[in-house]
């Protein structure tokens, strides 16, 4: 049998596309949707595209890139923009029109999590592009502890009746920044539940926030495990780092299949 350094190049090159790879754009610290970081991001995905040509690509992103909201009220997509549109222009004095040029809102409506992430528009559009010059195909752009996330909520509907009585939370770790999920039972909370109401579901993603470590505290109570993610390398230039993460720490962040 051929090792992989004697087999012939067009094998070697359906084993680079049929192979996916994982990896999280990091970010460093801006403000939403500043347009040198997000011109860095794209750059340091540039460089690992020419690096990789033809690569089948999960990018997760840094919660820095991100705006994420929980609208566990939502029973529509259209009700969950609504709700985390709301509370962006509250919280973050953004305004409507903005939210709508410059960002790409993705809904998501299911029986356990309902809320609504954002991603500055010129950051996807730049990193489609980037990826397409040299071939790469991006098969998934998602916040990088989404199926840590999914894995959580599936061991929490496990657990059943032995499930703490109070909310659950969990955090997600990068270089100076955290994720925090908190959930509750409202199969508990509401009593018995309406079968009709997408509510009806026991542990629903009710709140989302992001802080520094040091300042993300979980409701009294609650299990608050945290996964971690490396550190990306130091690199000089201020805003252009080439931060780009992967190996078998990000692939198991990132796997549907991890705790």
């Amino acid at each position: 049998m051929d090792t992989p350094s004697r087999q012939p190049a067009w094998l070697q090159r359906l084993r680079v596309r049929w192979q996916v790879r994982s990896a999280v754009l990091m970010a460093p610290a801006h403000a939403p949707g500043d347009a040198e970081a997000i011109d860095a991001g794209v750059q340091a995905l540039s460089q690992w595209a020419q690096a990789h040509p033809g690569a089948s690509l999960d990018l997760g992103l840094s919660s820095r890139w991100l705006l994420c909201a929980a609208t566990p009220d939502a029973t529509t997509a259209e009700q969950a923009l609504q709700l985390a549109g709301q509370q962006w222009v509250h919280y973050l004095g953004l305004d409507e029109a903005s939210l709508q040029a410059d960002w790409v809102l993705q809904p998501v409506v299911s029986p356990r999590v309902r809320l609504v992430c954002a991603v500055p528009r010129a950051l996807l559009e730049g990193l489609h592009e980037a990826a397409a010059e040299h071939g790469v195909r991006l098969r998934a752009v998602l916040p990088w502890w989404a199926f840590g996330l999914q894995a959580a909520l599936d061991e929490a509907a496990q657990v059943g009746d032995a499930a703490p009585v109070g909310p659950l939370s969990w955090c997600w770790d990068e270089p100076g920044w955290r994720t925090c999920v908190q959930a509750v039972n409202t199969a508990r909370t509401a009593g018995v539940p309406d079968s009709s109401s997408v509510a009806a579901s026991g542990w629903v993603v009710d709140r989302v926030w992001m802080s520094a470590p040091d300042g993300a505290a979980g409701p009294m109570g609650s299990a608050m495990p945290v996964a971690s993610l490396p550190a990306a390398p130091e690199h000089a230039g201020g805003l252009t780092p080439s931060w780009l993460c992967e190996g078998d720490a990000v692939a198991g962040l990132l796997n549907r299949r991890s705790a």
